[in-house]
């Protein structure tokens, strides 16, 4: 992040910053609840089968760049990634950080292991897709996608759409300090749909067309709305090639004429994009009102994003299989699954049977040790009391007692540590026995 070097010739600015977090929810973004799978959790974004899934174009520029910097290190590349991510919002002046506290322990799992056609697509409405796929709340979603389109910009040559997403693309902020654009922006009324068409001459052909979004489409003047196929076939001629790709955006923040622009350059200045996807949170009346909430309050549009970006991340981590930690050798990962529809619920580690018998076995084995230490040590502890007495004895001989005196002398052996007073063993001198049991 500290050498300036651009992430992408076709950036309007030159930062590494948008670029991270974008692979991040990538990466991330393949989490299915009802299956468990997919997620951070694996590394699988940087399988060669997942990059080349149409909605992580260019992503290859981020991965290749992680794997060149830390593939050499002892760290999981599915932590790294979450990890740039993090720092990515940090750079960009993401103000609730406090909400971004990572836990690590992910896995890169092997070879051949790829999530693909799970990302949301630009032009869908993205409510199943984080709902049900990914098990985000409404307002997670609104947040999620709000503020990941608040950094950066799209690239034609990517995936077909042109433009930054606010005038600020490498601050959560506006200029000057202002609030984060992405949601004020998007509750205007004055945007403009184009066509647009990426060439492989670096060019980029721009053509009005209705608001895909309209009730009723009005009947433009002369003749009717153009389709969609007209379009492209007036894109063709106007360039005298084929176009790569061709999709529909919003833009506004200007005025500029339809015709082609250098890749890269805004057709004037100031110039912002919303996808469709982006205006569903506006159309569909489950996510309007929390787009409504963050354009009024951009300290709860922050909480949330960070608060969602964290889950996000995070999906996935705790599972016991299916490229989680795993368990040990003397035990399996056992599911819990929503009866109803079969969804994950949670996963656990569970000793197998064999191995609750080993630890019985070892649990017993230490047990019976223990007691044959304890009664070794008090052997030991007679013997020496024995021993001791039988040197005074010798030293000092005493009058022999009369029959009638005459009783056994008995030595108390001290409580060893942790043995009570009841646990005393005497010994009777002269009784060797009694000192050897």
């Amino acid at each position: 992040l500290d050498t300036a070097v651009d992430s992408h010739p076709a950036d309007s600015y030159v930062g590494f910053e948008p670029l991270l977090l974008r692979t991040s929810f990538h990466s991330a973004g393949t989490f299915h609840k009802k299956s468990g799978t997919g997620g951070a959790n694996g590394g699988t974004i940087f399988q060669k089968a997942e990059l080349e899934d149409g909605g992580n174009a260019c992503i290859e520029i981020a991965t290749e760049m992680l794997q060149e910097l830390l593939g050499s290190q002892h760290v999981p590349l599915a932590d790294c990634v979450v990890v740039a991510g993090i720092v990515a919002l940090e750079r960009m002046e993401f103000p609730r950080m406090d909400l971004l506290q990572m836990t690590g322990g992910r896995k890169d799992i092997a070879e051949g292991v790829a999530h693909r056609d799970r990302l949301p697509e630009a032009d869908d409405d993205p409510f199943k897709r984080f709902t049900e796929q990914m098990g985000f709340t409404v307002e997670e979603l609104v947040a999620l996608i709000g503020g990941s389109h608040n950094f950066g910009s799209a690239h034609g040559g990517c995936s077909g759409y042109e433009g930054q997403w606010t005038s600020n693309p490498l601050s959560w902020g506006g200029p000057g300090g202002d609030a984060p654009q992405f949601f004020t922006e998007l509750m205007r009324t004055d945007w403009r749909w184009y066509q647009v068409c990426t060439f492989q001459s670096s060019m980029v052909h721009y053509t009005s067309i209705p608001d895909p979004f309209a009730a009723v489409e009005e009947e433009a003047a002369g003749g009717g709305a153009a389709e969609v196929g007209d379009v492209e076939l007036a894109c063709k001629q106007a360039q005298s090639e084929e176009p790569l790709l061709c999709e529909e955006q919003a833009m506004r923040g200007c005025e500029f004429a339809d015709g082609a622009y250098q890749a890269g350059v805004l057709p004037c200045e100031g110039v912002v994009l919303r996808l469709k996807s982006d205006f569903w949170l506006k159309k569909n009346p489950l996510m309007l009102p929390h787009a409504e909430a963050y354009a009024a309050d951009a300290g709860l549009f922050a909480e949330q994003f960070g608060n969602a970006y964290h889950k996000l991340t995070h999906n996935g981590l705790a599972r016991c299989g299916m490229s989680g930690h795993g368990c040990g050798e003397h035990s399996t990962c056992e599911q819990t699954r929503d009866e109803a529809d079969g969804s994950l619920l949670f996963e656990q580690c569970v000793a197998l049977a064999d191995s609750s018998d080993h630890s019985r076995s070892l649990s017993t084995a230490a047990i019976v040790i223990g007691v044959a230490g304890a009664v070794l040590l008090l052997g030991v502890g007679g013997l020496i009391y024995y021993s001791a007495s039988r040197r005074q004895a010798t030293a000092a001989p005493q009058p022999k007692p009369s029959p009638s005196q005459a009783q056994p002398q008995r030595m108390a052996v001290p409580a060893l540590p942790h043995m009570h007073n009841t646990d005393l063993v005497h010994v009777t001198r002269g009784d060797a026995a009694a000192v050897s049991r």
